[in-house]
């Protein structure tokens, strides 16, 4: 939960929200307010709670960007598991579109570590996967 509260909010601060393999990256620095880093903190949880509850009953395959398309090396595994699970052939996992921040958040977020504590200081951080 804390790294997708960073991704929305790095995303809509720069505007940047892909990166294509030959797209410049910018180099830069910001700052997020703990206040809004919070609050989008509970949005990303109750969304996370009313998409629970809505596939609940439907048959699904779980997918988590952090776990299942960070490293490319794990794309091939999981399109398997994708055509599998729909019951449609096996496909070449191949995409022109690379990980939008080649750097960790640590490194751009001038205020990384209170973010940090902020967070491990909240009951989100007893329902969060990550």
């Amino acid at each position: 939960m804390f790294d997708r509260t960073l991704s929305v909010l790095v995303g809509a601060a720069t505007n940047h929200w892909i990166s294509m393999a030959d797209s410049a990256v910018p180099i830069l620095s910001i700052d997020i307010s703990q206040t809004e880093f919070m609050q989008t903190v509970a949005f990303v949880h109750a969304q996370q709670v009313r998409c629970a509850a809505l596939m609940r009953e439907t048959s699904h395959l779980e997918i988590v960007y952090e776990d299942d398309l960070r490293q490319s090396e794990s794309w091939q595994p999981l399109l398997d598991r994708i055509c599998a699970f729909l019951e449609i052939p096996p496909s070449l996992a191949v995409s022109p579109v690379h990980q939008t921040w080649r750097r960790p958040y640590r490194e751009f977020v001038s205020n990384y570590a209170e973010l940090v504590e902020a967070f491990q200081q909240s009951h989100f951080v007893d329902t969060s996967e990550r």
